[in-house]
Formats: structure tokens, C-alpha cells, sequence
């Protein structure tokens, strides 16, 4: 029993303790809520409920931050606290804008306003409505104007549709031409690739001309070349043929006509010999004009002014004042041994000076003798 009797008083202090908690802590949340209201009034300047003239429940600006203060200790994010900041943000505000508010308002709430005071409020009162009323105006002209901006933007929005489909046909072509070009351009780089082949592919040949061509004239000269060798193989054997014949062609004379010959190697008439009625005389075969008897050729003995091996021109002191003509085929003499045919280069390069081209192989015996040529060397000249 006794145990059980401690356990008991235990229990029952237990429950006062727990219920003394419990009014302390609701004395505070009263006091908290209080202070809020009474914040709030403050605020405001207007009255929410009836006061009694007790102090208690009248709290001072300490008071009612110790309140707060606890309010946040238990929530800092409290709502009451947090929509009492935004009235105080926003009473602010109002209070700068309308001077009356925040005195004269709150005497004639409190019914502590004289009557001028209220009178005053009253007209301030009748001015913010005329003002609200012209605000009113001006938003709903701005609504109306509003309204019509919205009809334009829809306007505006349908033909901006229109441009948008344009946009999207005209950006549909584009591609299309993008497509076009792109197709051209590919062509083109196909041609172009084409063309450097084509170009190389034609150097290539034009190289294999070339080539050819270098060739074909190589072997053309090397022709040309032994041609020349027998052309002047030719005519020095047809000019010792022409030579032959005359010798020939002067011992008949002399043995028809008895006359004894002369140093030059031709024939001296005897006496009662007929020249008239002598046979003519043969001097060569083929293109070679016949010589008659009696019929001098052009023959001009003349000096050697200069000869170039290199290019096998020989310089004679001779000219057209001596009957030398361009269309003559001549032939070079020295000592009456035939050297080689001459082509006429130039007549009278100067005054009684002629160049003339010598047709002979250079591998030839003549050659020698004519590459061994001076200055003032006599030599004839012959058709």
C-alpha cells in the first residue's frame, strides 16, 4: 500500500505539472495571437474587435516583440508573421501616396476626430473616389484599346499565317533551287574533272607528237642528210663526167682539125678549119644545156674573200656587173679541177661582193682543199 501510494502521488503531480504545461503554453499562444491582432490594428489604424480596459490584454511594442519573437523560435517561417510584413510593406505604401490615411482615418475610427477633421477626411474620402472612378476610366479605355490591339494582333496573326506560308513555299522553292544548284554544281565538277582530264590526255598526246615528231625530223634530216651526201657524190661525178667530155670533145677537134691544144685544155683551130660547120659539143647529160661551138658559158675567174666551214658559206669578189645572175647553176674551180656546185645566197651584198652556199660532203677530198681556202685565193667560177 504504501508503494502503491507513492506511485500515486507521483502520477497526480505528474498531471498537474502536465496541466499547469498545458495553461502556460496556451497563455503564451493567446498572447502571441493577441499581439498579432493588435499589430495588425496598429497597422491598419482600424479596430477588429471590441477592447476592454484592461491592461492585460493591452500589449505594448515590447510585448508584442517578445510574442513575435517566440513566434519564431517555434516557426520562423510563420504565415501570420509573413502576411503582417506584407500589409506593413503595403500600408507603406499607401501611406506615402494618401497623407489622410494613416492620422485622420485612424481619429475617426477612434472617434477622437473633430468635426472640421472629419469633415476634411470625408471631402479626402470623395477625392480618392472621383480619382479611383477616373482610374476606373482610364482602365477601361485602356481595356478597350486593349481589346482593339488584341483584334489587330489577331489581324496581324492571320496575316502573319499568310506570310508564314509564303515564308515556308518560298523557303520550299529555295530548297528546291538549292537542289538545282547543288545538281549544276555536281555536273560542273564532273565536266571540270572531265576537262583536266581531257587536258592532260591531250598533253599526254601532244608530248607523244612531239616526240614523234622530233623523231620523224631526225630521221628526215639524217635522209635529207644522205641525200645531200649523194646529190653531191652526183655532181661531182656528172662534173667529172662534164670534165671528161670536154677533153674528150677537144682531142676530136684537134684530131679533126690538126691544131695542137691550148694550156687551158681546149682545142686551137688549125688553119682552113670550119667552125661554122663543126658539130655542136655535148657538155653534160640530163638538166645541162648543150654547148655549142662557138658559144662561151659564163666563166669568171675572181679571189676567195672568206669561207665558213660551219656553215659552208664561201665570200667571192664578184658580182652582177660581171653577169652573175640568181637563176645560174655554178660550179667552183681552182687550178681546172672542179671542186663543188655553188648556190647563190646573195648578189652583191656589197658592191662586187656575193655569198654563195657550197654543195659539197664535208668527207669529201674537195672539202679539204676548199676548208683550206685564204683570203685572195683565185678560184673560177662556171656554169
Amino acid at each position: 500500500m504504501k508503494v502503491f501510494s507513492i506511485i500515486l502521488r507521483i502520477l497526480s503531480l505528474g498531471a498537474c505539472g502536465f496541466a499547469v504545461y498545458c495553461w502556460i503554453d496556451k497563455k503564451d499562444l493567446v498572447a502571441q495571437k493577441e499581439a498579432i491582432i493588435q499589430e495588425h490594428e496598429l497597422i491598419s489604424g482600424y479596430y477588429t474587435k471590441a477592447r476592454s480596459a484592461s491592461k492585460e490584454t493591452t500589449q505594448d511594442e515590447t510585448l508584442r516583440k517578445t510574442n513575435f519573437g517566440k513566434i519564431r523560435e517555434r516557426d520562423p517561417n510563420d504565415a501570420s508573421l509573413t502576411r503582417l510584413e506584407e500589409i506593413k510593406d503595403g500600408m507603406s505604401g499607401i501611406i506615402k501616396d494618401d497623407q489622410y490615411f494613416g492620422y485622420s482615418g485612424r481619429k475617426v475610427a477612434d472617434r477622437s476626430a473633430k468635426k472640421e477633421e472629419v469633415l476634411t477626411f470625408q471631402v479626402h474620402i470623395l477625392d480618392m473616389g472621383q480619382k479611383i472612378k477616373t482610374q476606373i476610366d482610364i482602365i477601361s479605355k485602356k481595356d478597350e484599346e486593349i481589346k482593339n490591339l488584341n483584334t489587330d494582333l489577331d489581324t496581324q496573326k492571320d496575316l502573319l499565317g499568310k506570310e508564314i506560308v509564303k515564308n515556308e513555299e518560298a523557303l520550299e522553292t529555295i530548297a528546291e533551287r538549292d537542289t538545282t544548284i547543288q545538281d549544276q554544281k555536281n555536273k560542273y565538277d564532273q565536266l571540270q574533272g572531265d576537262y583536266q582530264t581531257n587536258i592532260q590526255e591531250n598533253q599526254r598526246q601532244m608530248e607523244e607528237l612531239r616526240t614523234n615528231l622530233k623523231n620523224k625530223q631526225e630521221e628526215l634530216v639524217g635522209q635529207l642528210a644522205a641525200k645531200e651526201k649523194e646529190i653531191a657524190a652526183i655532181e661531182t661525178e656528172k662534173q667529172d663526167l662534164v670534165l671528161e667530155n670536154n677533153r674528150l670533145m677537144s682531142q676530136m677537134r684537134q684530131r679533126m682539125t690538126g691544131g695542137a691544144p691550148s694550156p687551158s685544155g681546149e682545142a686551137t683551130p688549125g688553119v682552113g678549119s670550119d667552125l661554122a660547120n663543126s658539130p655542136p659539143a655535148i657538155t653534160g647529160e640530163g638538166d645541162q644545156p648543150p654547148v655549142f661551138e662557138g658559144f662561151q658559158a659564163f666563166k669568171q675567174h675572181t679571189q676567195v674573200l672568206g669561207f665558213s666551214p660551219k656553215n659552208k658559206m664561201l665570200v667571192l669578189h664578184i658580182g652582177a656587173q660581171q653577169g652573175l645572175k640568181s637563176t645560174m647553176k655554178l660550179r667552183l674551180e681552182r687550178n681546172g679541177s672542179a671542186l663543188a656546185r655553188l648556190g647563190i645566197v646573195k648578189i652583191d651584198h656589197q658592191p662586187g661582193v656575193s655569198f654563195f652556199t657550197v654543195l659539197q660532203s664535208p668527207e669529201s677530198e674537195e672539202w679539204q682543199t676548199i676548208a683550206a681556202f685564204q683570203r685572195g685565193d683565185a678560184v673560177t667560177i662556171l656554169e
